[in-house]
């Protein structure tokens, strides 16, 4: 009877060492897990201020063009409108110097609106790019859950 018991307790004891060692496993994979997720997190993060560096960078020249170009545009403007006010001061050349700026004046104002579109374009263009690359390598980045562990 006391051998039963004592085959009985140690059998016991044998399944909750079981048991330990089991939860023991599931949590040493589970902080091995945490271990790789923070890595990647780390990761995932300065890839985000890598994206957001390359942003900040495109919106500067973006920004730098535009101001360049209003500046070309409006030393443009008033250098011109110098010989055409002396021309229209002038009785005999004011008539055609009227239509000359304002042939003038419109070509101008629209080669630098395009010129201001397409450095938008560009801005726009180089955003989704920088995005899509960032957005790849996120993905990249991710791993997956292990096993046993689904949805974490």
């Amino acid at each position: 009877m006391i051998s039963l018991v004592l085959l009985a307790a140690s059998a016991g004891a044998v399944v909750a060492a079981g048991m330990q060692a089991r939860a023991a496993r599931l949590g040493l994979a589970s902080a091995a897990h945490a271990v790789r997720r923070a890595h990647h997190v780390g990761r995932e993060q300065r890839l985000l201020a890598e994206a957001l560096s390359k942003l900040a960078q495109v919106d500067a020249v973006t920004e730098g063009v535009a101001l360049g170009t209003d500046v070309v545009k409006a030393v443009h403007l008033g250098i011109a409108s110098v010989p055409f006010s002396v021309l229209e001061a002038i009785p005999v050349t004011r008539g055609v110097t009227k239509v000359v700026r304002g042939v003038h004046d419109v070509v101008s104002h629209t080669i630098y609106g395009a010129i201001g579109l397409a450095n938008r374009a560009l801005g726009v263009g180089l955003k989704v790019g920088v995005a899509a690359t960032a957005d790849k390598k996120a993905r990249q980045a991710r791993v997956p859950a292990p096993k046993g562990e689904p949805g974490k």
